[in-house]
């Protein structure tokens, strides 16, 4: 059965939902209890101007530009939804397709001829499932920043490991929320790709 990918997810859904009050603020103080330090939640993204690097390293949002020139409205990358639309056809049953590792020399070769324009010759060839979950690894692994952003890391690792139940939640779903549009869309369905698989 196809992926539906921006469908809501109940458990995801809960985190990311808009906040109860009607608007949220472009800086968000947020307070540790331990230290009494705060943090300072920026909404903001930053845009690399004419990027014409490849698919591996590219930042996201020039990714949905790229797309765009092609006369394709997405909310993530083309790239990305048909790699897993290729993870799936290969069955989700296997096991451990994210715990196994792929090939490296192969997943390797495979990034290069995708950088290359190549995309469609990798998914008619490859004949491993690891390897092509090897793909989305590396692809998430060099973003130049990181999906929940390098700014937010120490935020949100304060949050879980600090905050427990409906405070731990509402935290999350506002730190989330602070992140660039295109990092939550990405998110989203990476939630739910992996929901799939469990």
């Amino acid at each position: 059965p196809a992926v539906t990918r921006h469908n809501s997810v109940p458990g995801f859904t809960n985190i990311v939902k808009q906040p109860q009050s009607s608007t949220l603020p472009q800086a968000q103080i947020i307070s540790n209890s331990v230290t009494s330090t705060p943090y300072l939640v920026l909404n903001s993204i930053n845009v690399v101007e004419n990027f014409k690097g490849p698919i591996f390293g590219a930042p996201l949002i020039q990714l949905l530009e790229n797309d765009a020139t092609l006369g394709l409205k997405t909310k993530v990358p083309r790239f990305f939804t048909n790699l897993l639309d290729q993870i799936e056809k290969f069955g989700l049953e296997n096991e451990g397709i994210f715990r196994i590792s792929g090939d490296l020399q192969k997943i390797q070769e495979m990034e290069a001829l995708i950088n290359s324009g190549r995309e469609k010759e990798v998914f008619n060839n490859c004949n491993s499932i690891h390897d092509l979950c090897g793909l989305l690894k590396s692809f998430l692994r060099k973003l130049p920043d990181p999906l929940c952003t390098s700014k937010f890391y120490d935020v949100f690792i304060h949050i879980q490991s600090k905050k427990e139940g409906q405070a731990q939640l509402t935290m999350t779903r506002l730190l989330i929320h602070q992140l660039p549009k295109c990092n939550v869309d990405l998110l989203q369905t990476l939630v739910e790709f992996l929901l799939k698989v469990t």
